[in-house]
């Protein structure tokens, strides 16, 4: 399993490393302690970003029914 370090993952996403840090704090993203240390499972960073977007559009179309 590919894992990114929070550069990496700020890069491939095109977002700045702040936001990968604030997702964290959240408790948004998939991510593996290790020390200090944060890794981030690629496929499992992908699969999460899938489903939120889909459940995004999803709650969109339910408030534009109301």
């Amino acid at each position: 399993m590919e894992m990114l370090d929070v550069n990496e993952l700020a890069k491939r996403l095109g977002v700045p490393r702040s936001q990968v840090y604030r997702q964290v704090e959240l408790g948004r993203w998939p991510v593996v302690r290790v020390g200090r240390y944060y890794r981030f499972p690629w496929p499992g960073i992908l699969e999460h970003l899938s489903n939120g977007a889909f459940r995004f559009e999803e709650e969109a179309s339910d408030d534009r029914s109301s």
